[in-house]
């Protein structure tokens, strides 16, 4: 079967190029496999041959990329790629299916392989047996951690790292198999007479999001904090933001609304508050580079 199409569907194509008389780039996908003793391997092998003697012979230029494992979204779980059949275990809840877990792996995101083909037809790159670059290498079992890191992170409404490229490449892969169902999530709001105030995301290294929703004539605030750093964003309404440097005495006041994003900075030690000198609700976007914890809010109540 592998020869039938892989070998079959090369011969196939040579064929038809040779009739169009014309010069048509060919881009092919092998495999790392061409010099294992399988069946599939052989059969990659064997078109590559094939392709190679074509472009020698008719000067038509071939790109050969033998990819390492492709992953990302729309691949299919217990077909063509470890990462879908992980990722489709972890949302059932299933136990990963784990042979050898210092088994090497070597992936590539399906992105960075679209991207080296357009730049073969779109650029005088020289054909033949083409490099693979922006590869991850790793073993089974540090694949595995990573996606349980992931969906532990998920399930517990936070965001893991993003500054591996492959831990972002495997959350985007992650989340593209989310099940549509589970695409929303109602968010606990906390509220009073004063409006409400809803944490939207958080994330592990990288702080937490929050929605100020504030009532007319309400002042909130008349705090500082000794470590955390806040940004705050009007993005619906009127408000007044105050400020005063708790050590030197400097103080600001900044006049805020919807139709000018401005962004705020609330550094430590700065005692601040905000009120709403509007006729509807303010809504406050804040981010904070620190999740909230209750056992230390590091929030000092003093009026500005």
């Amino acid at each position: 079967d592998f020869q039938t199409i892989n070998v079959g569907l090369t011969e196939e194509i040579i064929r038809l190029i040779k009739q169009t008389q014309r010069i048509i780039p060919i881009v092919f996908s092998s495999t790392k496999q061409v010099f294992s003793d399988n069946p599939y391997g052989k059969s990659k092998k064997n078109a590559e041959d094939l392709l190679m003697k074509f472009s020698k012979d008719y000067q038509n230029p071939t790109y050969i990329f033998r990819l390492p494992g492709v992953f990302g979204k729309w691949s299919k779980p217990y077909y063509n790629t470890v990462v879908a059949t992980f990722i489709d275990q972890l949302y059932q809840g299933k136990k990963l299916s784990i042979d050898d877990a210092k088994a090497p792996l070597e992936l590539i995101y399906i992105d960075r392989v679209i991207d080296m083909f357009m730049e073969c037809l779109n650029s005088a790159i020289k054909p033949g047996l083409q490099s693979i670059e922006n590869s991850h290498q790793l073993s089974v079992g540090e694949l595995a951690e990573t996606l349980m890191n992931i969906h532990k992170a998920e399930l517990n409404g936070l965001v893991v790292h993003q500054n591996s490229p492959l831990t972002k490449d495997l959350y985007s892969t992650y989340i593209s198999f989310k099940p549509v169902n589970s695409l929303e999530k109602e968010l606990s709001m906390h509220k009073d007479q004063r409006g409400s105030f809803t944490e939207v995301l958080k994330t592990f290294s990288d702080g937490q999001f929050s929605v100020n929703v504030t009532r007319p004539g309400i002042i909130k605030g008349n705090h500082y904090h000794h470590h955390k750093h806040e940004k705050f964003i009007v993005v619906s309404g009127k408000a007044v933001i105050q400020l005063r440097n708790k050590n030197t005495g400097e103080f600001k006041k900044i006049n805020l609304n919807e139709k000018k994003m401005v962004l705020v900075d609330i550094p430590p030690g700065f005692v601040h508050n905000i009120k709403n000198v509007g006729d509807t609700d303010l809504v406050t976007l804040m981010w904070a580079n620190e999740t909230f914890n209750k056992d230390e809010p590091d929030t000092i109540y003093e009026k500005v």
